[in-house]
Protein backbone atom coordinates (compact mmCIF):
# COMPACT_ATOMS: atom_id res chain seq x y z
CA UNK A 1 0.00 0.00 0.00
CA UNK A 2 2.92 2.29 0.74
CA UNK A 3 4.19 1.63 -2.73
CA UNK A 4 1.21 2.81 -4.24
CA UNK A 5 1.18 6.15 -1.97
CA UNK A 6 4.08 6.70 -3.34
CA UNK A 7 2.64 6.48 -7.02
CA UNK A 8 -0.15 8.86 -6.90
CA UNK A 9 -0.84 12.67 -6.14
CA UNK A 10 -4.20 13.07 -4.92
CA UNK A 11 -4.18 13.59 -0.82
CA UNK A 12 -7.46 12.18 -0.39
CA UNK A 13 -6.36 9.23 -2.15
CA UNK A 14 -3.30 8.80 -0.44
CA UNK A 15 -4.79 9.09 2.95
CA UNK A 16 -7.27 6.29 2.20
CA UNK A 17 -4.35 3.93 1.18
CA UNK A 18 -2.34 4.77 4.64
CA UNK A 19 -5.37 3.74 6.37
CA UNK A 20 -5.92 0.44 4.35
CA UNK A 21 -1.93 -0.02 5.43
CA UNK A 22 -2.74 0.57 9.29
CA UNK A 23 -5.67 -1.52 9.28
CA UNK A 24 -4.70 -4.30 7.29
CA UNK A 25 -2.47 -5.28 9.12
CA UNK A 26 -4.16 -5.08 12.78
CA UNK A 27 -5.42 -9.35 11.96
CA UNK A 28 -1.47 -10.40 11.89
CA UNK A 29 -0.34 -12.91 14.52
CA UNK A 30 3.09 -13.34 15.77
CA UNK A 31 4.70 -15.96 13.57
CA UNK A 32 3.82 -13.88 10.81
CA UNK A 33 5.80 -10.79 12.55
CA UNK A 34 8.81 -13.28 13.98
CA UNK A 35 8.12 -11.91 17.18
CA UNK A 36 7.25 -15.12 19.37
CA UNK A 37 10.14 -13.87 21.74
CA UNK A 38 9.08 -13.67 25.27
CA UNK A 39 7.66 -10.30 26.94
CA UNK A 40 9.34 -7.69 28.78
CA UNK A 41 12.32 -7.00 25.71
CA UNK A 42 15.66 -5.75 27.42
CA UNK A 43 17.40 -2.38 26.59
CA UNK A 44 19.30 -2.20 23.70
CA UNK A 45 17.60 -5.21 22.39
CA UNK A 46 17.20 -5.03 18.32
CA UNK A 47 15.21 -6.06 15.77
CA UNK A 48 16.47 -5.93 11.94
CA UNK A 49 14.35 -7.25 8.84
CA UNK A 50 14.38 -6.66 4.77
CA UNK A 51 10.89 -6.65 2.74
CA UNK A 52 11.26 -8.91 -0.61
CA UNK A 53 10.52 -5.19 -1.96
CA UNK A 54 13.76 -4.03 -0.37
CA UNK A 55 11.92 -1.97 2.17
CA UNK A 56 13.83 -1.80 5.66
CA UNK A 57 13.01 -2.08 9.13
CA UNK A 58 15.26 -1.44 12.10
CA UNK A 59 13.83 -0.99 15.90
CA UNK A 60 15.57 -1.37 19.72
CA UNK A 61 13.76 -1.10 22.91
CA UNK A 62 15.70 2.45 24.63
CA UNK A 63 14.06 2.54 27.74
CA UNK A 64 13.11 -0.37 29.86
CA UNK A 65 11.18 1.27 32.76
CA UNK A 66 8.93 2.26 31.47
CA UNK A 67 8.99 0.33 28.43
CA UNK A 68 9.72 2.30 25.04
CA UNK A 69 10.30 1.07 21.73
CA UNK A 70 11.80 2.78 18.69
CA UNK A 71 11.45 1.94 15.17
CA UNK A 72 12.47 3.12 11.51
CA UNK A 73 11.00 1.52 8.46
CA UNK A 74 12.46 2.91 5.07
CA UNK A 75 10.59 1.68 1.76
CA UNK A 76 12.81 1.34 -1.31
CA UNK A 77 14.66 4.35 -2.92
CA UNK A 78 14.03 6.29 0.47
CA UNK A 79 10.53 7.39 -0.84
CA UNK A 80 8.72 6.80 2.32
CA UNK A 81 9.84 6.65 6.03
CA UNK A 82 8.01 5.54 9.30
CA UNK A 83 9.30 6.32 12.18
CA UNK A 84 8.15 5.98 15.69
CA UNK A 85 8.56 5.96 19.54
CA UNK A 86 6.13 3.96 21.98
CA UNK A 87 5.56 3.24 25.31
CA UNK A 88 3.36 0.19 25.95
CA UNK A 89 0.89 0.77 28.76
CA UNK A 90 -1.31 -2.32 30.20
CA UNK A 91 -3.84 -2.35 32.94
CA UNK A 92 -6.11 -4.99 34.30
CA UNK A 93 -9.54 -3.86 33.08
CA UNK A 94 -11.57 -6.41 36.00
CA UNK A 95 -10.44 -9.59 36.88
CA UNK A 96 -10.95 -11.55 33.52
CA UNK A 97 -9.36 -9.06 31.18
CA UNK A 98 -6.53 -6.20 30.26
CA UNK A 99 -6.57 -2.95 28.41
CA UNK A 100 -3.23 -1.88 26.48
CA UNK A 101 -2.09 0.74 24.35
CA UNK A 102 1.00 2.19 22.88
CA UNK A 103 1.43 5.90 24.02
CA UNK A 104 2.94 8.02 21.04
CA UNK A 105 2.25 8.52 17.37
CA UNK A 106 3.77 6.69 13.87
CA UNK A 107 5.13 9.49 11.41
CA UNK A 108 5.37 8.84 8.18
CA UNK A 109 7.02 11.26 5.65
CA UNK A 110 7.08 10.52 2.13
CA UNK A 111 9.51 12.03 -0.26
CA UNK A 112 7.85 14.96 -1.80
CA UNK A 113 7.59 16.36 2.15
CA UNK A 114 4.11 15.44 3.11
CA UNK A 115 4.08 13.85 6.52
CA UNK A 116 1.36 11.82 8.08
CA UNK A 117 0.71 11.68 11.86
CA UNK A 118 -1.19 8.23 13.12
CA UNK A 119 -2.42 8.23 16.84
CA UNK A 120 -3.75 4.43 17.55
CA UNK A 121 -6.68 3.18 20.07
CA UNK A 122 -6.38 -0.01 22.34
CA UNK A 123 -7.03 -2.95 23.03
CA UNK A 124 -8.72 -5.23 24.92
CA UNK A 125 -7.84 -8.82 25.37
CA UNK A 126 -10.52 -10.85 27.25
CA UNK A 127 -10.51 -14.58 28.57
CA UNK A 128 -6.81 -14.29 30.89
CA UNK A 129 -7.78 -16.35 33.22
CA UNK A 130 -11.11 -18.34 32.28
CA UNK A 131 -12.70 -18.83 29.02
CA UNK A 132 -11.80 -18.15 25.36
CA UNK A 133 -9.50 -15.73 24.64
CA UNK A 134 -10.32 -12.67 22.51
CA UNK A 135 -8.53 -9.77 21.79
CA UNK A 136 -10.54 -6.82 20.10
CA UNK A 137 -8.90 -3.38 18.81
CA UNK A 138 -11.48 -0.28 20.23
CA UNK A 139 -11.94 3.46 20.47
CA UNK A 140 -10.24 4.52 17.65
CA UNK A 141 -7.61 5.68 15.05
CA UNK A 142 -7.06 8.87 13.85
CA UNK A 143 -4.62 9.36 10.42
CA UNK A 144 -3.79 12.86 9.87
CA UNK A 145 -2.17 14.21 6.55
CA UNK A 146 -0.32 17.15 8.14
CA UNK A 147 0.58 18.95 4.63
CA UNK A 148 -2.85 19.01 3.66
CA UNK A 149 -5.26 19.11 6.58
CA UNK A 150 -7.00 15.72 5.45
CA UNK A 151 -7.79 13.57 8.23
CA UNK A 152 -9.03 9.85 8.03
CA UNK A 153 -10.65 8.81 11.59
CA UNK A 154 -11.66 4.91 12.08
CA UNK A 155 -13.64 4.25 14.67
CA UNK A 156 -13.98 0.27 16.09
CA UNK A 157 -16.79 -1.14 17.26
CA UNK A 158 -19.16 2.02 15.94
CA UNK A 159 -22.51 0.20 17.18
CA UNK A 160 -21.20 0.88 20.76
CA UNK A 161 -19.46 4.58 20.07
CA UNK A 162 -21.95 6.07 22.56
CA UNK A 163 -20.81 4.60 25.06
CA UNK A 164 -23.09 3.73 28.42
CA UNK A 165 -26.11 5.41 26.97
CA UNK A 166 -26.16 3.46 23.97
CA UNK A 167 -25.85 0.25 25.87
CA UNK A 168 -28.73 1.24 28.23
CA UNK A 169 -30.61 1.87 25.26
CA UNK A 170 -29.91 -1.47 23.22
CA UNK A 171 -32.05 -2.82 26.55
CA UNK A 172 -34.94 -1.13 25.90
CA UNK A 173 -37.84 -2.41 24.04
CA UNK A 174 -39.28 0.05 21.94
CA UNK A 175 -41.71 -0.37 18.87
CA UNK A 176 -40.34 -2.28 15.49
CA UNK A 177 -37.39 -4.70 15.37
CA UNK A 178 -34.32 -4.80 16.87
CA UNK A 179 -31.52 -3.39 14.83
CA UNK A 180 -28.62 -6.11 14.65
CA UNK A 181 -25.45 -5.42 16.12
CA UNK A 182 -22.33 -5.37 14.16
CA UNK A 183 -19.42 -7.51 15.35
CA UNK A 184 -16.90 -5.82 17.08
CA UNK A 185 -14.08 -6.49 14.52
CA UNK A 186 -16.27 -3.84 12.41
CA UNK A 187 -15.24 -0.38 11.93
CA UNK A 188 -16.65 3.16 9.93
CA UNK A 189 -13.95 5.47 8.52
CA UNK A 190 -14.72 9.13 7.90
CA UNK A 191 -12.35 11.39 6.03
CA UNK A 192 -12.14 15.33 6.21
CA UNK A 193 -10.74 18.04 5.25
CA UNK A 194 -10.15 21.85 6.32
CA UNK A 195 -13.19 24.03 4.76
CA UNK A 196 -12.30 27.02 6.31
CA UNK A 197 -14.44 27.54 9.71
CA UNK A 198 -14.76 24.02 9.92
CA UNK A 199 -14.25 20.28 8.62
CA UNK A 200 -16.34 19.02 5.68
CA UNK A 201 -16.47 15.09 5.08
CA UNK A 202 -15.48 14.23 1.71
CA UNK A 203 -15.21 10.25 1.65
CA UNK A 204 -16.34 7.30 4.48
CA UNK A 205 -15.52 3.60 4.11
CA UNK A 206 -16.13 0.71 6.51
CA UNK A 207 -15.24 -2.85 6.97
CA UNK A 208 -13.61 -5.71 9.40
CA UNK A 209 -10.19 -5.86 9.74
CA UNK A 210 -11.01 -9.59 9.89
CA UNK A 211 -12.86 -9.31 6.25
CA UNK A 212 -11.74 -6.57 4.37
CA UNK A 213 -11.80 -2.46 3.58
CA UNK A 214 -13.92 -0.34 1.53
CA UNK A 215 -14.39 3.10 0.75
CA UNK A 216 -18.05 4.23 -0.91
CA UNK A 217 -18.16 0.13 -2.04
CA UNK A 218 -14.94 0.17 -3.59
CA UNK A 219 -12.55 -2.63 -2.00
CA UNK A 220 -8.93 -1.60 -0.96
CA UNK A 221 -7.86 -4.79 0.69
CA UNK A 222 -9.32 -8.25 1.41
CA UNK A 223 -8.03 -10.23 4.01
CA UNK A 224 -5.97 -13.07 2.25
CA UNK A 225 -3.95 -11.04 0.15
CA UNK A 226 -0.54 -11.16 1.91
CA UNK A 227 2.31 -9.36 0.68
CA UNK A 228 5.07 -11.79 1.56
CA UNK A 229 7.19 -12.82 4.55
CA UNK A 230 10.23 -10.50 6.64
CA UNK A 231 13.84 -11.46 6.00
CA UNK A 232 15.75 -11.76 8.74
CA UNK A 233 19.50 -10.77 7.93
CA UNK A 234 22.36 -13.63 7.46
CA UNK A 235 24.50 -13.79 10.49
CA UNK A 236 27.38 -11.97 9.00
CA UNK A 237 25.20 -8.69 8.80
CA UNK A 238 22.48 -9.61 12.53
CA UNK A 239 23.58 -7.70 15.29
CA UNK A 240 23.87 -9.66 18.64
CA UNK A 241 22.00 -8.17 20.39
CA UNK A 242 18.40 -9.01 18.31
CA UNK A 243 15.75 -10.72 19.97
CA UNK A 244 15.39 -13.95 17.76
CA UNK A 245 19.37 -14.43 19.60
CA UNK A 246 17.80 -14.46 22.76
CA UNK A 247 18.55 -18.12 24.68
CA UNK A 248 15.22 -17.94 26.16
CA UNK A 249 13.41 -17.69 22.88
CA UNK A 250 15.23 -20.49 21.33
CA UNK A 251 14.67 -23.10 24.59
CA UNK A 252 10.89 -21.63 23.91
CA UNK A 253 10.79 -22.59 20.11
CA UNK A 254 11.60 -26.63 21.63
CA UNK A 255 9.03 -26.13 24.12
CA UNK A 256 11.85 -26.77 27.07
CA UNK A 257 10.24 -24.49 29.44
CA UNK A 258 12.05 -24.93 32.17
CA UNK A 259 15.34 -23.86 30.71
CA UNK A 260 13.39 -21.43 28.92
CA UNK A 261 12.32 -19.33 32.22
CA UNK A 262 15.75 -20.07 33.81
CA UNK A 263 17.32 -18.17 31.13
CA UNK A 264 14.68 -15.45 31.08
CA UNK A 265 15.54 -15.06 34.91
CA UNK A 266 19.17 -14.94 34.01
CA UNK A 267 18.39 -12.06 31.17
CA UNK A 268 16.87 -9.96 33.42
CA UNK A 269 19.07 -10.36 36.42
CA UNK A 270 21.83 -9.00 34.21
CA UNK A 271 19.48 -6.03 33.02
CA UNK A 272 19.57 -5.52 36.75
CA UNK A 273 22.94 -5.50 37.73
CA UNK A 274 23.17 -3.10 34.70
CA UNK A 275 20.86 -0.93 35.78
CA UNK A 276 22.67 -0.80 39.35
CA UNK A 277 25.82 0.00 37.72
CA UNK A 278 24.44 2.85 35.96
CA UNK A 279 23.19 3.84 38.79
CA UNK A 280 25.97 4.09 40.78
CA UNK A 281 28.19 5.64 37.74
CA UNK A 282 25.57 8.79 37.66
CA UNK A 283 26.55 9.43 41.52
CA UNK A 284 29.94 9.77 40.80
Amino acid sequence: YMAEVVKISDPVERVKYITTSILAGLHVGAWVLQAMSPLNPVLGQTCQRYAPDGTKYFAEQITHHPPISAGVMEGPEGKWRFEVIQEFKANLNGHNSVKAHKEGAIVITLFDGTQYIIEEGWIQLDGIVYGEMVVNVCDKIVVQDLTNNIEAEVIFDPDNKDGAMSKIGSKLKFWGSKKKKRPTDHFDIIITEDNGDKRKKVWTGKGSYLEHIEFEGEKYWEIGEEWGEWIKPDEEHLLSSDSSLRPDLNFLREKDYENAQKAKEEIENSQRDDRTLREEGSKK
